[in-house]
């Protein structure tokens, strides 16, 4: 009878050791992530080239770690092969992480508005229309394509934010950029 309980106990200890590793090992993971992450992004402004390959052999060592794909995306973007880009932001599995699904979008973006797919550019840039870079991007896509009132929509989107900024005395720049705009548009 003593033998049982003795056995009980060694095995929740086992049990709770057991759970233990796997959240210690879980936490390496995400550490090792967040590490490779940080050497990514000082790479992507130093040597995009070498961001590109860094990226591959990462995806390749953490297969089920789509930030990777992301990085080179925006290594293939900085290197302006938007077409190629396109493509591995296309890999990209959306639903991950909000921030990331808004980085891939915005990059999708940019690599459509720099191969003058002024559309498609603004169907990426729409997906976080709450953003002040995002409407920026979708006043200049409406205005190269010369549709004024939809540009002017979205300025005056910008304006209404940029006033309701508890930094508006910051912004006093842009809102006067935005005025000569909307006046220039009419």
């Amino acid at each position: 009878m003593g033998f049982g309980i003795f056995i009980d106990s060694i095995k929740r200890d086992w049990r709770t050791t057991f759970s233990e590793r796997s959240i210690d090992t879980s936490y390496q993971y995400r550490e090792k992530i967040d590490y490779y992450s940080y050497k990514l992004d000082s790479l992507l402004e130093i040597n995009p080239r070498q961001a590109e390959l860094f990226s591959d052999r990462l995806y390749e060592k953490f297969k089920n770690e789509p930030k990777f794909v992301k990085y080179k995306g925006i290594s293939l973007m900085y290197q302006d092969k938007y077409e190629l880009a396109i493509n591995e932001f296309k890999k990209f599995k959306m639903g991950n992480s909000y921030r990331e699904d808004l980085e891939v979008n915005f990059g999708l973006g940019i690599c459509h508005e720099r191969l003058n797919n002024y559309d498609s550019a603004i169907f990426y840039y729409k997906k976080d229309d709450r953003s002040l870079d995002n409407m920026f991007r979708i006043f200049w896509c409406y205005e190269k394509q010369s549709k004024n009132d939809s540009a002017v929509f979205f300025l005056k989107k910008m304006k209404s934010r940029l006033k309701d900024d508890p930094n508006a005395l910051n912004n006093i720049d842009l809102l006067d950029f935005i005025n000569r705009k909307i006046d220039s548009l009419k």
